[in-house]
């Protein structure tokens, strides 16, 4: 009633009636594109989590054929060099050209460039299992080396997710950005007030500065890739015109042997430091390794800012395009108009098909050794080892239901074939029988077998183990060896997938028994697993965790934080474990 606004924008854009009512139009306009903004930013968001899906299961696979447990390794190394030896060398369009944008709209896959992702994965994970030392030689750090069995793949998806966490939530640094660029656009609007055509088309040019920027970051996000890697593979004659084609990557680097790039570097004087880099460091001592940031010692902070600062910019640059100014082209000619319209939608094109690899390229940067990630690194060892016992306890479970199917066990003796499992499972199978060889002869004998049974619940007399092993003893030599304990798994994998013996709930009912141990009188579990009853169910099938770790991952399970387990939470477990088996 008072028209505030309408004297508001008089006074700001100047007299006349059609400006009175200018700034009212312009503050509801807005609030329709914040709501815009929201949606993109959510439909962003799912196709993040799509993505973020299928690289996970790229980064599983590629574990798989380069983990310390794959007795094949070399020869799957072999054959896939052996491939692309015989493969005619793509351009580098091919990698990074229109058809490559197209592969990745609608998540086709390029099988040359996954083919070099595994090679470049395996020299990826050899310099992250043992780190170098920052000064001549740069020998490997054997204090801090990694087992050869670190699932550098897991590793991996917990740095994704960690980074995904970080970039959604919008530090006031990144809000700071917005506002200056913000201010800048309302600036030009003043200008443009008479001539929103030339708006128009500032907005556009505002799009393919952000592709250029994106396109540039790219390319030193690839080269840091490459000088981070060890050289094995990219000084084989055979592959060389391969990884050439690879936008970004350093061929030229003048190492003598398999070291990485970054090995070449010179540190400068720190006398000769540029105020920029002093008052980047701020007292801080860089690294060879931190060369190859513009930021130095910041390098991860800095990649983390630019990308959300990139991913809200293109939030909003979709929503001012879409409902802002591509109405406004109604009044351009039909031929400009699509000329316009072709132009505007490019950099939102590959913005689309780019996202996947820029997110995994910032992951793999940001997952280096020189950024210390200790926290990540020991949450996947206490993972690996909590996963492997709570496999071998489901595992060896199953074999116990057996026990009382005389038909089940009958079909032992018939020699089951190893092609009916996968390597993978294979080398678990290998594993649990390994975990109760305890004095590693190579087989289980009479008072081993009893005390696998007894980590199960099930206390045998030496007659009642003596008939068992009669079954599982094909040979007959009084002992369970490798190969029969695997045919033993190989009827249980068979059986229990051609029959619904137990509902999950009875799974879950039989395995929280084996932690929820009754009291000193004899009477049942609580209901409830406590910190000590989950370490010593855990320790019983050689998980090693320490009393730290156990506490760390109760925590995590923990979810109503009463400091034990209960059959839901307990549930909640199995199935994370048995969802891991599905990447």
């Amino acid at each position: 009633q008072m028209d505030i606004l309408d004297r508001l924008s008089g006074t700001i854009f100047g007299e006349g009636k059609e400006r009175e009512g200018y700034l009212e139009e312009l503050l509801e306009q807005i609030h329709f594109i914040i709501f815009a903004v929201m949606v993109i930013f959510i439909m962003q968001s799912m196709i993040l989590l799509r993505n973020t899906r299928r690289q996970l299961k790229s980064w599983h696979r590629m574990q798989l054929i380069c983990s310390g447990d794959n007795t094949n390794k070399l020869k799957d190394i072999d054959e896939i060099i052996e491939w692309l030896s015989q493969e005619e060398v793509g351009s580098r369009n091919s990698f990074c050209g229109w058809k490559n944008v197209v592969n990745n709209i609608f998540g086709r896959s390029n099988r040359h460039r996954e083919m070099l992702e595994v090679l470049r994965f395996d020299a990826m994970r050899e310099e992250f299992l043992t780190p170098r030392s920052q000064f001549p030689p740069f020998d490997g750090i054997q204090v801090e080396k990694l087992d050869d069995n670190f699932d550098y793949g897991k590793y991996m998806e917990k740095q994704l997710t960690n980074f995904l966490i970080e970039i959604i939530e919008v530090p006031v640094t990144t809000w700071a950005v917005i506002w200056v660029l913000s201010a800048l656009f309302c600036t030009i609007m003043v200008i443009t007030l008479d001539s929103p055509k030339t708006l128009v088309w500032v907005w556009t040019g505002f799009g393919w500065g952000m592709q250029f920027f994106h396109m540039r970051f790219q390319l030193h996000l690839n080269r840091t890739l490459s000088m981070c890697c060890n050289r094995k593979y990219m000084q084989k004659d055979e592959l060389k015109p391969w990884f050439s084609r690879l936008p970004g990557t350093e061929m030229d680097i003048l190492v003598r042997d398999d070291r990485p790039g970054w090995t070449s570097l010179d540190l400068p004087d720190p006398r000769s430091r540029s105020v920029y880099e002093q008052c980047i460091l701020k007292g801080h001592v860089p690294n060879r390794q931190h060369l190859l940031f513009p930021t130095l010692v910041h390098g991860k902070l800095s990649n983390e800012f630019m990308a959300r600062l990139y991913l809200l910019c293109f939030t909003v640059y979709c929503s001012l395009l879409l409902f802002q100014f591509l109405p406004i082209t109604k009044k351009f000619s039909d031929s400009v108009r699509l000329f316009y319209i072709v132009l505007s939608l490019e950099p939102l094109v590959y913005y689309i098909s780019t996202l996947s690899v820029f997110i995994q390229s910032i992951v793999e940067v940001n997952s280096l050794r020189v950024f210390k990630p200790s926290t990540t690194i020991s949450t996947v060892l206490r993972d690996q080892k909590a996963e492997r016992a709570i496999k071998a306890i489901m595992l060896l479970n199953n074999l116990r239901l057996q026990f009382d199917d005389k038909k089940s066990m009958d079909e032992v003796g018939k020699s089951p074939e190893l092609s009916e499992i996968s390597d993978d499972q294979l080398r678990e199978i290998e594993g649990t029988f390994d975990m109760f060889d305890t004095d590693g002869g190579g087989f289980i004998d009479k008072s081993e077998f009893k005390e696998v049974m007894s980590s199960l619940g099930v206390t045998l007399t030496d007659e009642e183990a003596s008939e068992k092993l009669k079954i599982l003893d094909k040979d007959k030599d009084g002992t369970i060896s490798k190969e029969e304990f695997v045919a033993w798994q190989i009827v249980t994998m068979r059986d229990s997938s051609s029959r619904n013996e137990s509902s999950i709930e009875d799974l879950v009912d039989q395995l929280f028994e084996l932690f929820d141990t009754p009291d000193d009188r004899g009477n049942k579990g609580d209901g409830v697993i406590t910190v000590e009853e989950f370490k010593e169910g855990l320790d019983k099938f050689g998980a090693g965790l320490t009393d730290e770790e156990v506490a760390n991952l109760l925590q995590e399970l923990d979810d109503d934080h009463d400091g034990t387990i209960d059959k839901k939470e307990f549930s909640d477990m199995l199935e994370k474990y048995a969802e891991a088996e599905k990447y």
